[in-house]
């Protein structure tokens, strides 16, 4: 004897293979639903340790980071502990407009406020002129230095602007003056 079929000869499904089917379905659609948000997590994570690391790199010797919070518990800056649990630094990030558009850094300074590391995160400077802030022979002038010498040699200070990007150099030497000043009034 066959398998009982419905009105249009299709076999119908027991009981039991109806509740497997529907078994089925629910956990696809569960899968589904969960997913995404187990990606987002997933990634949320892997940037927040990018960041991490990133933040760590700005103050040699530090081990591990505290964000500072302001009222709407947003980062205002980060303090950077050494593996003994001694306060060496701090740490933040800024943005600043330059000639073209946004200009997002990463900075760090020592206990004398001494600028220890800078790393340009983003920026749309024109090409060959402005975007060669994110260059080596430009960051690598501001390790060492003081708010007071964190300007153009134009103005009187240490930073040798890049040529024919006076606005860019001028823009990520003003955001890492002001920051490491804001730093110092609420630390001092």
């Amino acid at each position: 004897m066959g398998a009982e079929s419905d009105k249009h000869g299709l076999p119908l499904m027991t009981r039991r293979e109806a509740i497997k089917t529907v078994g089925k379905l629910a956990t696809i659609a569960l899968i589904g639903a969960v997913a995404p948000a187990i990606v987002q997590e997933y990634a949320q994570e892997e940037k927040d340790a990018r960041l991490r690391d990133l933040l760590l790199r700005m103050v040699p010797g530090s081990a591990t980071v505290k964000p500072v919070l302001g009222e709407n518990d947003e980062a205002l800056y980060y303090e950077a502990y050494d593996s003994s649990g001694m306060l060496v630094g701090y740490v933040f990030t800024t943005t600043v407009y330059g000639r073209n558009g946004p200009i997002s850094l990463v900075g760090g300074v020592d206990l004398n406020y001494r600028v220890t590391g800078i790393e340009i995160l983003s920026q749309s400077e024109t090409p060959a002129l402005g975007a060669r802030i994110v260059e080596p022979q430009f960051t690598e002038q501001f390790v060492g230095l003081s708010t007071q010498n964190l300007e153009l040699t134009t103005r009187g200070g240490r930073i040798h602007g890049i040529t024919g990007a006076t606005i860019s150099s001028t823009a990520v030497t003003r955001a890492m003056r002001e920051k490491i000043e804001e730093i110092r009034k609420t630390t001092s």
